[in-house]
């Protein structure tokens, strides 16, 4: 009979763990989801987002568990949570740059409530839509069309050939189209999407 969690150290569920223990997993998830959530809502400033960054640390914490080595565990999932923010922080600012310019440069320049509160609402939805992209057809489109990096470098990045970057920006834009149907300016804005240069660098 195992003895209750309160009982074992960190070091000693770390053990089981390498074993492939599931009761300590649950146990590092009960102890550390909470206080990494509320980093992570603190750092983003967006509930969903911290939801999913937590999910992802303990996520590679189950990925990794048969071959981790590490004595403070709780330190590594604050580490791990680090570095998940800090690339959905980059991987944001560029989009947000991306956005000013679309704002800026290809709405009419008369002042439109209406059209921002459009505009806004489209950005928004994209954001949600690129989130259910998988994760590497996701970065493969935010370096194309958010960061301009041309498909030859991101290939080379990703350790793929030009051709499935290719496919990967196709069916990101497939995707689009048909989850952000919905909204008026998405013509506009498929149309910048659609050409890799189309802002300036």
């Amino acid at each position: 009979m195992k003895p209750p969690s309160s009982v074992l150290t960190d070091a000693e569920w770390m053990a089981q763990l390498r074993r492939g223990d599931p009761q300590a997993f649950r146990v590092f998830y009960n102890r550390y989801w909470y206080d990494l959530y509320r980093t992570a809502y603190f750092k983003t400033g967006r509930r969903e987002v911290a939801e999913e960054l937590t999910q992802e640390v303990f996520v590679r914490l189950w990925d990794k568990h048969a071959t981790l080595l590490i004595d403070n565990v709780c330190a590594w999932l604050h580490t791990c949570l680090r570095h998940l923010v800090i690339d959905y922080i980059r991987r944001n600012a560029h989009e947000e740059r991306y956005l000013s310019h679309l704002r800026n440069h290809l709405l009419p320049a008369t002042p439109s409530t209406e059209r921002d509160a459009e505009f806004n609402d489209l950005a928004e939805a994209l954001s949600r839509a690129l989130h259910q992209l998988p994760p590497k057809t996701e970065a493969i489109f935010r370096m194309s069309r958010f960061e301009q990096r041309p498909v030859a470098d991101i290939a080379r990045h990703m350790h793929l050939s030009e051709k499935a970057v290719e496919y990967h920006l196709t069916k990101a834009l497939k995707y689009l189209r048909e989850h952000l149907s919905d909204y008026s300016l998405l013509s506009l804005l498929l149309t910048v999407l659609d050409r890799v240069d189309s802002l300036p660098s």
